[in-house]
């Protein structure tokens, strides 16, 4: 198997991260590539494996599909979380929001991001014993308990 666009985007990362510690690259480039990671994952599973995996086919699982799918959907919540908790005003250390209150933010993206995978019947996609109301009401419940 060609790995060689992973190693590519190792060496492309490990780089951009050395030069963000040598200040030779803004902080914002890191976020920025973590966001396009996370939609491309969430967005288009299927381009995702093709680009890194070029002689693999797609697998005709959508187990698989549904699982990047929701790896990207991850990445667009912690950086919602984080988002939230960084400072808006230059030079404070105040936070846009309080931690609860982030926390309630980003578990309510979960819960809408999730929606979508409950739509598209799980059981019938291969996955066996899963309570589809649950999969989405959890996340929403957390949100409602910290935005309380």
């Amino acid at each position: 198997m060609t790995k060689k666009p992973l190693v590519i985007w190792a060496a492309v990362s490990a780089a951009l991260g050395v030069a963000a510690l040598a200040g030779a690259v803004p902080k914002w480039v890191a976020t920025l590539l973590y966001v396009a990671n996370g939609l491309s994952y969430y967005v288009d599973p299927d381009y995702l494996i093709r680009l890194y995996f070029p002689d693999k086919a797609v697998p005709k699982s959508r187990v698989g599909f549904w699982a990047t799918r929701n790896t990207g959907a991850t990445f667009l919540v912690a950086a919602l979380y984080l988002a939230a908790l960084a400072p808006m005003a230059p030079g404070t250390a105040t936070p846009a929001l309080d931690r609860a209150d982030a926390f309630g933010l980003a578990m309510g993206a979960l819960a809408a991001t999730t929606v979508r995978f409950v739509l598209a019947d799980p059981e019938a996609l291969g996955f066996k014993n899963i309570q589809p109301v649950a999969v989405a009401a959890f996340p929403a419940a957390l949100a409602v308990a910290a935005l309380a």
